[in-house]
């Protein structure tokens, strides 16, 4: 087995971006086969409508979600994520992109599983470089459930395992970090090629030394915008070891999971893991939203500049004719800085 390498990180990436608080989830519905157990305080109504419709926990920009559950008698949980159209969510993917849309939606589910698998706050960044047509492959969720994504392409790629075989010199890495609270660290991922989904189950198996079933599946509609849907199983920690017979019975049951299930717009989540576990008792929990994070793109590029220094950014305003234009490579937003913005922000620096 590989042994992962750890090392604490000497600066963080874009560390204004992560801030805010955890998302509380109270209510809690159990499904059991062919009825529905509800809380003493919820009704049947009420929980009906928290899972078809949005509800005050639910915020407008919600642009996915995850489901948590568990087994009441086995020592598993689970989670169900969808995500509807994330080609325009992310500003570097172009539509038809399917096989760099299918990559990055597996690297975006996954950083969600782990950002709400951790015990503490943290920001989980996920990473793939190499010296082949994809350079750069990069998925970051924090522990509020919002998104960022970025992928580099420098030729046409074929099916998701041929990319990955044609990756020279690829290099997985799982960032979490903490922020200033404690020392973050970055773990190096062996790169399973049948699919990113295979090295995510690599990972956990290794960091957390626990069986996991990791499974995504991504459809692009007829306009070329990819959509994505994942399910996520675990053994639990600090319980009885689940027996081998019912490990492979959920195995079994994954296999069986047909994309147009998953994807959004189709079954509900409750309708889902109720007719795909109906053998066993299922506690689900509401739904936590994801979303695409919007913080202001000219404030962070602002900030970008002035770590560049004042004499390199002199330089590339003589060179641009006194115009800079600044591009967000997650959402391919642009921004168009004068002189005499750049002035401004170095202030008295600026006329020295």
């Amino acid at each position: 087995m590989s042994r992962l390498l750890c090392s604490p990180l000497s600066r963080y990436f874009f560390r204004c971006f992560w801030g805010g608080g955890f998302l509380c989830h109270k209510n809690i519905i159990n499904y059991t086969p062919r009825r529905l157990q509800l809380c003493p305080q919820s009704s049947r109504i009420a929980a009906m409508k928290n899972d078809t419709q949005n509800t005050a926990n639910t915020p407008e920009n919600m642009q996915g979600s995850m489901r948590p559950f568990m087994f009441e008698s086995l020592p598993i949980r689970g989670r169900l994520l969808r995500m509807p159209n994330i080609t325009d969510q992310v500003g570097s993917l172009k539509t038809g992109e399917d096989t760099v849309a299918q990559l990055l939606a597996e690297m975006l589910a996954a950083s969600v599983v782990l950002a709400f698998d951790m015990k503490d706050k943290a920001n989980i960044t996920l990473q793939i470089t190499s010296k082949g047509k994809l350079p750069v492959l990069l998925a970051k969720c924090n522990y509020k459930g919002e998104l960022r994504a970025f992928a580099k392409k420098t030729a046409p790629l074929g099916s998701e395992e041929e990319a990955l075989e044609q990756q020279q010199e690829s290099v997985f890495t799982v960032t979490v970090d903490y922020g200033s609270d404690r020392e973050s660290y970055q773990s190096i991922v062996p790169i399973d090629t049948s699919s990113i989904s295979s090295t995510v189950e690599t990972y956990f198996q290794q960091s957390a030394q626990l069986p996991t079933y990791f499974k995504v599946f991504s459809h692009a509609d007829k306009d070329g915008r990819t959509s994505c849907g994942a399910m996520f199983l675990q053994a639990l920690p600090n319980k009885e070891p689940v027996s081998d017979d019912d490990w492979r019975r959920m195995g079994l049951l994954l296999s069986t999971l047909k994309p147009e299930e998953v994807l959004p717009g189709e079954k509900q989540d409750m309708e889902l893991i109720g007719s795909l576990f109906a053998e066993d008792d299922v506690r689900v929990f509401h739904k936590q939203p994801l979303s695409f994070a919007s913080s202001s793109n000219r404030q962070r590029m602002l900030e970008a500049l002035k770590n560049l220094g004042v004499d390199e950014c002199r330089q590339l305003l003589e060179a641009e004719n006194g115009k800079l234009e600044v591009t967000d490579e997650y959402t391919g937003a642009a921004e168009t800085f004068t002189e005499a913005d750049i002035a401004a922000l170095f202030g008295d620096d600026w006329q020295k």
